[in-house]
């Protein structure tokens, strides 16, 4: 055997062609993003999806997968689907990721991938660690839907800023600001209903405004 040479394990071929597989079903299937962690910060997620609307707009919403391939993988089973085994290292770590965690186990035979959602609640103890269910009807392929509802709606924060922006612009750049207070909201100290009179300048008539209301 020649020397001097880094080798390419068995597992970490493995490991690229799990990570091909799901690229390929999150990319053509979905028209989402796969982002692949780096090796060297691999400490339990191998990738990153960004979800893509179907009008080509990038989103936010993001979860994070953990793939597993290899027909080991396949061998141990329940009546509801397979069982998937955990190091007890990366129990706390995906607990507490920031957003949602997928785990994908691919078939090399099949090229089948399927998936569960990583939730601590649906873990059950066991001798090396901790263990899940990943049902057998959870195909990735034809998962957009589910997944969809795993990272929540979209949320136009962008438009619910608008009118808070003209109205603190107005606030700021005005030289009056009069608020007027229903009795009932004095007694209760309660200024969410608070409507302001605004002007720009002496030379100008007061304007009724409605103060939105922080929540």
């Amino acid at each position: 055997m020649r020397q001097g040479f880094p080798k390419y394990s068995s597992g970490a071929r493995k490991g690229e062609a799990g990570v091909r597989l799901v690229s390929k079903i999150v990319s053509d299937e979905f028209g989402w993003i796969f982002k692949r962690n780096h090796q060297e910060h691999d400490f339990g997620i191998d990738g990153q999806v960004e979800v893509v609307a179907d009008d080509n707009l990038v989103t936010g919403q993001i979860f994070a997968v953990q793939i597993k391939f290899g027909v080991s993988f396949f061998k141990e089973k329940n009546r509801w689907g397979y069982i998937y085994r955990g190091e007890t290292k990366h129990f706390n770590y995906l607990s507490n990721y920031p957003t949602p965690v997928v785990i994908v186990i691919c078939q090399p035979e099949t090229k089948t991938c399927y998936w569960a959602h990583f939730d601590p609640t649906q873990t059950q103890k066991s001798s090396g660690g901790w263990k899940m269910t990943i049902p057998f009807e959870n195909r990735l392929d034809s998962a957009k839907a589910e997944l969809l509802q795993l990272v929540g709606p979209v949320v136009d924060q962008l438009s619910a800023l608008q009118a808070y922006w003209i109205e603190n612009k107005i606030i700021t750049e005005s030289e009056i600001v009069v608020y007027v207070l229903d009795d009932i909201d004095v007694r209760t100290k309660d200024t969410g209903h608070a409507h302001f009179l605004i002007a720009c300048g002496p030379q100008k008539s007061l304007q009724p405004r409605v103060r939105a209301r922080s929540n």
